[in-house]
């Protein structure tokens, strides 16, 4: 039997609803009021918490039961929080995690960026709140990602070639678009630096050149803000200065652009605050000046370029689908495949989508 629209955006809303349960956190600290405040405080937020006491407990009760969310303290006895965090991240990549200490270091936080998805906290928490909030970002990132790739493998897989659906017909249109815009964006890896950055940065980011990155220097902040915004750029190296504004001045006007570069900081900042502003601002990378060896550099553009080509292909999804739906509503014969396909889109924000997507498209195929 034919695939349809409506059966494939069933599926899609399933699984959106599966990621709008409740979602379940694994809270492990060594403290006991500690783990009782977190726990009421999660309850009452509607999150399921279950809750360990050293590292150990934590990874076997996440082989008996997986869960959504990791909140971890550093210093554990035992097994040690980041180090649990790579063991989960081992069985389950998708897990989002928050790492909270109480003695923070330098060290700690830069592992944490390395490992991606981990938000780092300190205590005590400003507020109780705090976590929450984070949590909930974080549920947010994990769903969005979780739901885009099921769709994006239903377009490029799951639809019948022979399929009479007039709506699969319009999928099966959208899907191409989007395998166009990501052979198109898997080129554009584009990077800015700083134009009067250390020689070893530069040597390091022009040798990647030779596999087919882009490095565009500036001479001033400016000059980044706007091939941000008439070009798609994958990456922006951060320097501590661009001339005419610091750098996290720089960063700060770019937060609100949907289509930002992501960040690799390149500084000789050592110091714990200025890394863990860094991880708030979204760091894909957070490199400490001088360095003998480029290659953690180097690895950290390419997986930042890597990481904001996977949104704009998902931003890409997300406007494409929309655009479906926009047709389906002029149909009488739709009612329930808008319908589901409707309540699959809910969970994206598609007005920033499109957004992004308009923002520096250099010539590409319209969004």
């Amino acid at each position: 039997m034919p695939t349809t629209l409506a059966d494939l955006a069933r599926g899609w809303g399933a699984v959106s609803e599966q990621l709008s349960a409740p979602p379940r956190v694994l809270l492990v600290d060594d403290e006991a009021a500690i783990r009782e405040m977190f726990r009421t405080v999660l309850t009452r937020a509607n999150f399921e918490c279950t809750v360990c006491d050293s590292g150990e407990q934590a990874l076997e009760q996440f082989a008996r039961e997986r869960c959504d969310l990791l909140v971890i303290d550093k210093n554990l006895p035992g097994i040690g929080g980041l180090e649990v965090i790579a063991k989960i991240r081992e069985q389950d990549p998708e897990v989002e995690s928050v790492l909270i200490s109480g003695y923070p270091s330098l060290k700690s936080v830069l592992q944490a960026i390395d490992l991606q998805k981990v938000e780092f906290l300190t205590k005590p928490l400003d507020s109780i709140e705090v976590l929450t909030a984070v949590l909930g970002r974080a549920r947010l990132r994990r769903s969005r990602r979780l739901l885009a790739r099921r769709m994006l493998s239903d377009l490029r897989t799951a639809l019948s070639e022979h399929a009479d659906d007039a709506a699969v017909k319009d999928l099966r249109e959208a899907r191409a678009r989007v395998d166009r815009y990501r052979a198109t964006v898997d080129t554009k890896k584009r990077v800015l630096c700083w134009q009067n950055e250390e020689s070893p940065v530069l040597a390091a980011l022009d040798q990647m050149s030779d596999s087919g990155f882009e490095i565009w220097r500036v001479e001033r902040g400016v000059e980044v803000l706007e091939r941000c915004e008439r070009h798609q750029v994958a990456v922006l190296v951060v320097s501590d200065t661009f001339g005419d504004m610091t750098g996290t001045e720089l960063v700060e006007q770019l937060a609100e652009a949907q289509g930002r570069p992501e960040l690799v900081y390149i500084t000789d900042r050592g110091d714990f605050d200025a890394a863990i502003s860094a991880t708030h601002r979204g760091a894909a990378g957070y490199i400490v000046k001088p360095f003998e060896d480029p290659r953690p550099f180097v690895h950290a553009v390419r997986r930042a370029c890597d990481l904001q080509h996977e949104r704009m292909v998902h931003f890409k999804m997300v406007t494409e689908l929309s655009r479906v739906l926009t047709a389906l509503e002029l149909r009488r014969d739709s009612t329930e495949a808008r319908k589901a396909l409707h309540s699959a889109l809910s969970e994206f924000d598609v007005r920033s989508a499109e957004h992004a997507l308009r923002t520096g498209h250099d010539g590409d195929e319209p969004a």
